[in-house]
C-alpha cells in the first residue's frame, strides 16, 4: 500500500489569518446579539415597570460590562494580531 506524503497547501500564518478574521466576525455577531438582549430587557423592564429583583440588575450589569468593556478589547486584541501577522 502506497503512502500518502502530509500535504499542506496553506502556511500556518495563512490559517492562522483566516481563522483571526473568522473569529472577528464571530465576536462582532455576539456583541450585537447581546446589545439587543440588552435592550430587549432594558425595555421590557421600561414597559412593565416591575420591580427588579437582584438576578435581574446583577444580569444586566453582566451584560453591560460584556459590551462596554470585555468585548471591545477583545476586537482591539485581535485586530493588534492581524498587524502583527502581516
Amino acid at each position: 500500500m502506497k503512502r500518502i506524503p502530509n500535504i499542506q497547501f496553506t502556511s500556518p500564518e495563512a490559517d492562522r489569518k483566516v481563522m483571526l478574521w473568522v473569529s472577528i466576525v464571530l465576536m462582532i455577531f455576539f456583541w450585537i446579539l447581546v446589545a439587543g438582549l440588552l435592550t430587549i430587557i432594558f425595555l421590557g423592564a421600561l414597559a412593565h415597570k416591575d420591580d427588579w429583583g437582584i438576578l435581574a440588575v446583577a444580569f444586566t450589569a453582566f451584560l453591560s460590562v460584556m459590551v462596554l468593556w470585555l468585548i471591545p478589547l477583545q476586537l482591539i486584541r485581535y485586530l493588534r494580531e492581524l498587524r502583527a501577522l502581516r
